[in-house]
C-alpha cells in the first residue's frame, strides 16, 4: 500500500452527505440568450482571480444548441430524445469553428494563455491572464462576459424519503429505479472499491463483488476511465463507467502535489464528498454499510440501477473541499459530450 493511500485510510473521516438537485443533461437544452451591452455594464469591473484564471463566455451557441445558421456548418443540436455524438463530422466541424473563434479572441490579448476550451454545453474558454488583461478581454468583439475563476465549496441536500420515492405508489413501487440512466457526478471523485459501485450484484451477489455481472454495456457511451495516482482503468466497470479529473484551476498535478500533497492526482476521492454524492445518487441497492456506519444496515442509492460517471473537480483543503469554475465547466462540457443523462453538481455558487 502506498504512503499516500495509507495516510488517506488513517485520517479519512466519514461525513453525512445526501443528494443534491439533478439537472437534465440530455437532448432538451435551453440556452439563455444574453444582451452583451447589458452584461458589460454589469461587469464593468472584473474582480481579481485568486488563481489567475478567467472564464470567457463567447457569443454563439455551443454544440448542444447550434441550429445550422452558419453557412457550410450543419446543425449539431440533437433531436428530441437524442444526445450529441462528439465523433460525428458535423460536431467536429462546428467544434473546430468554435475553437478558431476562441483563438482569434485570445490573440487580441497578448500574454494570455488558454487553459480549457469549452464547446459542447458552453461556448467559451478559460485562460490564465492578469486582471488588466481580463478587463481588456471583456471589450473584445465576440466576448459576452469574462468571469474571475473563484473557488466554490461542496454542498449537500435531501433524501429518497423526502422526494417521495419510497412512498406507496412512488417511483420505486412503479419499478422506476434508473435503469440505463447515466449520472455524471461533478464533485470530489470516487472511491471505486465501494460496494455501491460494484457491477457484480446479480444472483447471490447481495451487494458484494461475488455475484454475477448484473449490468451490460450501454451503446453510445463515449466516456473514459482516466488513470492516475492510486487509480487505474480497471477500477471502472459496467456500474462505474467513467472517471476523469480536472485540476488546472489548482495549477495542474504540480500544483496539487505542492499545495495538497495528501490528495490523489486522479479520479480517486480523498475528502469523501464525491463518493457520498455518487452512492446516494445511484449507488447499488441493499449495499451493506461499513465502518462506523455499519449499525445503519444497508444503503440504497436514489436511482440504484443507474450508472455512475465521475468527474473530479474538487480537491480537499483544511476547510473542506473546494473547486474552481474553470475546472467544473470543463467537466460538465465533457460530461455532455460523453453522453450522461443527468448531472449532479452539489457545489455552491
Amino acid at each position: 500500500m502506498s504512503p499516500k493511500l495509507l495516510r488517506y485510510l488513517t485520517i479519512m473521516v466519514t461525513s453525512t452527505m445526501s443528494f443534491a438537485l439533478v439537472m437534465s443533461a440530455s437532448a432538451q437544452y435551453e440556452i439563455k440568450r444574453v444582451d452583451n451591452a447589458q452584461l458589460i455594464a454589469q461587469a464593468s469591473s472584473i474582480p481579481e482571480s485568486p488563481n489567475g484564471i478567467y472564464v470567457v463566455q463567447m457569443k454563439g451557441d455551443p454544440v448542444v444548441a447550434y441550429d445550422g445558421s452558419i453557412k457550410k456548418l450543419n446543425a449539431t443540436k440533437p433531436a428530441k430524445g437524442k444526445k450529441i455524438d462528439p465523433n460525428s463530422q458535423d460536431v467536429k466541424n462546428y467544434v473546430r469553428h468554435l475553437n478558431g473563434k476562441h483563438s482569434d479572441v485570445l490573440r487580441q490579448v497578448k500574454g494570455s494563455k488558454k487553459v480549457y476550451n469549452y464547446q459542447y454545453s458552453f461556448n467559451g474558454f478559460a485562460a490564465r491572464m492578469t486582471q488588466a488583461q481580463a478587463q481588456k478581454m471583456q471589450s473584445v468583439d465576440g466576448v459576452v462576459r469574462v468571469y474571475a475563476d473563484e473557488p466554490r465549496s461542496l454542498d449537500t441536500a435531501t433524501t429518497p424519503d423526502f422526494l417521495g420515492l419510497t412512498a406507496p405508489g412512488g417511483l420505486y413501487d412503479m419499478g422506476v429505479k434508473g435503469e440505463d440512466v447515466i449520472i455524471g457526478i461533478v464533485d470530489g471523485g470516487v472511491w471505486p472499491e465501494s460496494l455501491s459501485f460494484s457491477d457484480r450484484t446479480g444472483s447471490n451477489g447481495n451487494g458484494t463483488k461475488g455475484g454475477k455481472l448484473d449490468y451490460q454495456q450501454i451503446p453510445g457511451w463515449h466516456g473514459k476511465c482516466v488513470p492516475g495516482e492510486e487509480f487505474n482503468a480497471s477500477h471502472c466497470n459496467q456500474k462505474l463507467i467513467g472517471a476523469r479529473y480536472y485540476n488546472a484551476g489548482f495549477g495542474g498535478n504540480a500544483g496539487i502535489d505542492a499545495n495538497y500533497p495528501w490528495e490523489f492526482n486522479s479520479p480517486r476521492d480523498f475528502g469523501g464528498h464525491g463518493t457520498h454524492t455518487s452512492s446516494t445518487a445511484g449507488g447499488n441497492a441493499d449495499t451493506p454499510m461499513t465502518g462506523a456506519e455499519a449499525f445503519y444496515g444497508n444503503a440504497n442509492g436514489i436511482a440504484p440501477r443507474a450508472r455512475i460517471a465521475t468527474y473530479k473537480t474538487c480537491w480537499q483543503t483544511p476547510d473542506g473541499g473546494s473547486c474552481y469554475p474553470s475546472d467544473s465547466i470543463a467537466a460538465i462540457d465533457q460530461a455532455v459530450a460523453d453522453g450522461v443523462d443527468v448531472i449532479n453538481y452539489s457545489i455552491s455558487g
